[in-house]
C-alpha cells in the first residue's frame, strides 16, 4: 500500500467531500480526514489517503491540484486483508448486496452494503439503521456459518 498524508489549514470544509469523491475516482482505496490543531493554534484537517503504489503519483498530483497543500508525505506500508465477496440477494425488503467476510478463526459474517440499505430506507421511508439491523438479522437466520 501507499499512504499519502498532508495537513490542510486553509481549505473550506465544503471542499473535503468533493475531494474525497475525486480521490476515489482517481484510484484511492480509502481516505480519511481528522481534525487537528496546527502551528499557531490554527484548526485544520489531517488527510490520509490509501492507494496502490501504481496510483501514488495520480493521487499526489490530484492533491496538489485540488488543495492548497505545498507538500505531501508518503510511505509504503503492508496490509492484511480478510477474504471477502460481495453478492446480491433477494430479501423481504428487496434486493440487497451482502459482503461476506471470513475471519482468521474461520468465523463468517454477512453485512449488507450501505448503499442498498440506504435505497431500501428511502423507498420505504424508514430509518437507515432499522433497515440495516433487519438485514443483518435476516442474514444471520438465512446463512449457515
Amino acid at each position: 500500500m501507499a499512504v499519502l498524508e498532508t495537513q490542510l489549514d486553509d481549505i473550506s470544509p465544503q471542499a473535503l467531500g468533493y475531494l474525497g469523491d475525486r480521490l476515489l475516482a482517481a484510484g484511492a482505496l480509502d481516505y480519511s480526514f481528522q481534525p487537528v490543531y496546527m502551528k499557531k493554534g490554527r484548526p485544520g484537517h489531517r488527510l490520509e489517503v490509501l492507494c496502490l503504489p501504481d496510483r501514488l503519483e495520480t493521487c499526489a498530483l490530484l492533491l496538489f491540484a485540488e488543495t492548497p497543500t505545498l507538500g505531501l508525505r508518503y510511505r509504503y506500508q503492508e496490509r492484511w486483508v480478510l477474504p471477502r465477496t460481495v453478492a446480491p440477494h433477494i430479501t423481504p425488503w428487496g434486493p440487497a448486496r451482502f459482503k461476506t467476510v471470513r475471519q482468521p478463526n474461520g468465523t463468517v459474517t454477512h453485512r449488507p452494503e450501505y448503499e442498498d440499505c440506504a435505497a431500501i430506507a428511502r423507498q420505504q421511508q424508514r430509518p437507515w439503521y432499522q433497515i440495516h439491523q433487519e438485514l443483518v438479522t435476516w442474514a444471520a437466520q438465512h446463512w449457515i456459518h
